[in-house]
Parts: C-alpha cells; sequence; structure tokens
C-alpha cells in the first residue's frame, strides 16, 4: 500500500483512542494539550495519535481536535480559532469553527453551529470514527472570574 493508500484506510477505518487522558501544559503557558495513541481497527497500520490543544484564557473558548498520522496531520476541527483560513477552492475567508481533511488541509469547511465542549467533543468522534476507551473531560480552562471578566 502507498502513503497516500495508508492515510485513507487509516481515515476510514473504525478507530480506538486507549490512553488514559491528562492535560498538560503544551509549548506555550496559555495552552494546555492532551494525548492519546489512535489505533485502527481491524487493521495492521501503524498507530496514529489524537491530539487535543486548548487555549486556557481565551473568551470564547479556543481548542481543537487533530488525527497525526505518520507525522502528517490528516483531520482537524478548530473551534472558535484567532487565525483566518482561506478555502483554497473559492478563495472565501473562514474566520469561525472549521473542518479541515486530508488530502488538502488548506481547505477549511465552515461550521457555524454552536456546539459547547461535549457538542464538539461527539461531533468530531463521530465523523472521525473514533471510539474513547477514556473519558476526554473539559480542558483546564480559567473562569471568567480568574480572567477578570464581567459576568
Amino acid at each position: 500500500m502507498s502513503g497516500d493508500d495508508d492515510i485513507r484506510a487509516f481515515l476510514m477505518a473504525k478507530k480506538v483512542a486507549d490512553f488514559r487522558w491528562r492535560w498538560t501544559v503544551a509549548n506555550h503557558p496559555d495552552y494546555a494539550a492532551a494525548r492519546s495513541r489512535l489505533h485502527a481497527v481491524g487493521t495492521s497500520l501503524p498507530h496514529g495519535r489524537l491530539i487535543v490543544q486548548a487555549h486556557l484564557n481565551r473568551m470564547p473558548y479556543k481548542y481543537s481536535f487533530s488525527i497525526v498520522f505518520r507525522k502528517q496531520n490528516i483531520f482537524r476541527l478548530d473551534v472558535e480559532p484567532g487565525l483566518t483560513h482561506r478555502r483554497t477552492t473559492i478563495l472565501k475567508p473562514i474566520n469561525g469553527t472549521h473542518w479541515q481533511m486530508w488530502p488538502d488541509m488548506g481547505c477549511a469547511e465552515p461550521d457555524d453551529r454552536n456546539l459547547g465542549w461535549t457538542g464538539w467533543l461527539d461531533s468530531f468522534l463521530r465523523r472521525a470514527k473514533i471510539e474513547l476507551r477514556h473519558p476526554l473531560l473539559m480542558p483546564p480552562f480559567k473562569t471568567k472570574e480568574q480572567l477578570g471578566l464581567e459576568i
């Protein structure tokens, strides 16, 4: 199988995330990350990784769910990102929550729903065909009080 065939097969397969989740400080102190190994059920494909990142101090909450396979990001959901993306097929800017999928990770598919943490997590898991063996709790966001915001 070619590399592209492996990626396609990994995306299409049912997957299981089997690590116990633990939020840790990411590359920047304002971010937390949680990771799990990701197995494609019933295949001999190498494992991938499910990576969830969250900005701890931003309102509205900003977080992302990513599948990485062979060191390549192949499926992603960005919720309330801080940057604008361009949809490469029509060159229209995407400012809000969006999906990206291999083979064209530069193409952002907007999603205007307002689902909250649990809703976005469930939507990502369903669309990516992932079963969690252990629950993934909400990121350790700072509260409005901790951020000094009016309630």
